[in-house]
Order: structure tokens, then C-alpha cells, then sequence
């Protein structure tokens, strides 16, 4: 799939040849640096020659028209839908490891429900408090912060991706401690987090999709703002790790955090459940000794928060010799 994208990629740089921005001088004089005349391609013609040159494919964002130049609605169109689709597929492998995250989040908590005395529904809601910040931490981390679109898109997926798992936290009404409530309220909020990778997806399509058409219709005016140039104009010829950086930087999750997000979401999830798991475990042992409640408080934190830790250093181990 990479070599495919990488090849239309490809094609289409030869089909963007010589992007001339209206208003440069090359663009108003029609001469290079050497005061040749300058032809879109990195071809040239002396002064004296007046050999009429076929119109070459370029992206002008301005009003005035240049001889030899046109805009090409059906390459624009064309570079527009690849980013999409690449887009789509980037959120969706976001949701997806929001939703592997639970699944082994859930691997880790069966395996201490008779550690905790946690009543099922206040369990539930405690899961999921902080995690659209984790979220937006983790996959914000590229977004170019000048660009609207990409605060708009980073800040709505983040929200989408957890939406459901929230949602369905709200509404657990559960309050008995038993091993089996506390189970099934894990088994919620994997099973809500099934919508995650589909929510991260209609973000791209209602947001993102809705900028790219406008420079679809902007290249069929040959009228092409600025910004919609510079955004543009980065994905023509890039390989494919280059366009999800590129799309990292507009707020869609680069594969490349694909792992981390994952590593971030299990950790919040086990860092949340242990805090029932320590109060527990010191009020069974009538730990006293703190001369307030704050600062038992403190203490519960800063435990649940060391096991979170420890928790993710050991998944992040049995992934490396998994190869992941």
C-alpha cells in the first residue's frame, strides 16, 4: 500500500511541474534569475524567442492570469482525495489503538477485581476522567498551532475518540462491588471504545474533508488562497511518511504515535484503577499515619501513579519482543 501511495504521490509532482506563485517576480516579469525567460518545468527561452509554450499544470492563488500557465482542477481534485483517504485511514488506526488499549487494560484488571472493594459504576466513571487530555496530548504533539483547521481537528478527534467511553460512563448506574458488576463495567467501556476508530473517521470527513473541497473548488476558480496553497502545495511528490507529517501538523494522528497513544491510554486506564486498588490496600492495612486528608489523598495518587507507570514500562517491554 506504501508503494502504491508513494508512486501516485509521485505522479503527481510530475503533474504540479514549475508552481509558479502569483506575484513573484518570475511570475510578473517571466524571467528566471538570469534573466532568461522563465518557463514553468525549469525550461527556459531566450528574450528573442517567441515560440509559444504549451500550458503547464500550476497552482495561482491570485486574480492576474499568466501566459503559459493554467490551473488543473482534475490534478488538484486528484491529490485532494489521496490526502483524504490517507487521512481516514490515519484516524481510523487512532481510534483502533484506543480500543486496543482497553482491550488490555481489561487483561490487567480482571486479574486484581478482588484487590479493590470499587463500586462497579464509580469504577467506571473514574476510568475515564482526564482521558481526552491523554488523548489530545499524545496525537497534538505535531499540530502547527497557526493553522485553524489543525486545532479544530486535533482538539474534535480527541473528543470523538473517547466520546462513547465517556457517554457510556455517565450513564452506569451500577454501585455494587462485586468481582462480576466491576467486570462488566470494564466490558462497557471496551466495548464503547468499538466506536472509537468510526468517531476519529467522521471527524476527517466533516472537518478536514470540508477544507480539502473548498481548495478543490478555490483550484477550479484559479483563485487559491495562500494558506491553501502552502497546504497544498506540501503534499505534491511527498513520500508517504512525509504526507502523514504533513497531516500530523493539521491535527490527524501520525501512525507514528500510533504506539504511544496506545502506551498513554493503558496507562491513564491502569492509573485510574489503581487508585481504588491503594485505597483498598490501605484501609485494610489501617495505614493512619498521614496527619490529613490531603495528604493521604497525595499519597493514593502518587501510588496509583507509580503502578500506571510500571505498568506501561512492562507492556512497552512485551511489545518489543513481541516486534511491535
Amino acid at each position: 500500500m506504501a508503494s502504491g501511495i508513494s508512486d501516485t504521490f509521485a505522479q503527481w509532482a510530475s503533474d504540479f511541474t514549475g508552481i509558479v506563485i502569483a506575484g513573484s517576480d518570475e511570475a510578473e516579469n517571466g524571467t528566471g534569475a538570469d534573466g532568461t525567460s522563465a518557463l514553468p518545468g525549469g525550461t527556459k527561452k531566450s528574450k528573442a524567442t517567441k515560440k509559444t509554450q504549451p500550458p503547464t499544470t500550476v497552482i495561482n492563488f491570485g486574480g492576474d492570469t499568466i501566459e503559459g500557465m493554467d490551473v488543473s482542477p482534475k490534478a488538484v481534485a486528484e491529490l485532494v482525495l489521496s490526502i483524504s483517504t490517507r487521512a481516514k485511514a490515519n484516524a481510523n488506526e487512532a481510534g483502533t489503538m484506543i480500543l486496543r488499549a482497553c482491550v488490555a487494560f481489561k487483561a490487567y484488571a480482571e486479574k486484581k477485581l478482588d484487590d479493590t472493594r470499587e463500586e462497579a459504576g464509580s469504577l467506571l466513571k473514574s476510568l475515564v476522567v482526564g482521558i481526552s487530555a491523554v488523548v489530545l496530548g499524545t496525537i497534538g504533539a505535531e499540530v502547527v498551532a497557526a493553522m485553524a483547521i489543525s486545532n479544530v481537528i486535533v482538539k474534535k478527534l480527541a473528543e470523538a475518540g473517547v466520546k462513547k467511553l465517556i457517554d457510556t460512563a455517565k450513564q452506569a448506574t451500577e454501585e455494587s462491588h462485586s468481582n462480576k458488576a466491576q467486570e462488566q463495567a470494564i466490558n462497557s467501556l471496551c466495548v464503547a471504545a468499538n466506536d472509537s476508530a468510526m468517531a476519529c473517521e467522521q471527524i476527517i470527513k466533516a472537518h478536514l474533508e470540508t477544507y480539502l473541497n473548498d481548495i478543490v473548488k478555490a483550484a477550479q476558480k484559479q483563485a487559491l488562497t495562500e494558506e491553501q496553497h502552502a497546504f497544498i502545495i506540501k503534499f505534491v511528490g511527498a513520500p508517504p511518511d512525509k504526507v502523514d507529517a504533513y497531516l500530523a501538523q493539521a491535527g490527524v494522528p501520525n501512525p507514528s504515535v500510533s504506539k504511544q497513544l496506545y502506551l498513554a491510554v493503558y496507562q491513564h486506564l491502569v492509573e485510574r484503577f489503581e487508585l481504588g486498588v491503594v485505597r483498598t490496600d490501605m484501609n485494610k492495612n489501617r495505614e493512619m499515619e498521614f496527619s490529613s486528608d490531603v495528604g493521604r489523598a497525595v499519597e493514593i495518587k502518587r501510588r496509583a501513579r507509580d503502578r500506571g507507570y510500571a505498568a506501561r514500562s512492562k507492556r512497552f517491554d512485551e511489545m518489543a519482543a513481541q516486534g511491535i
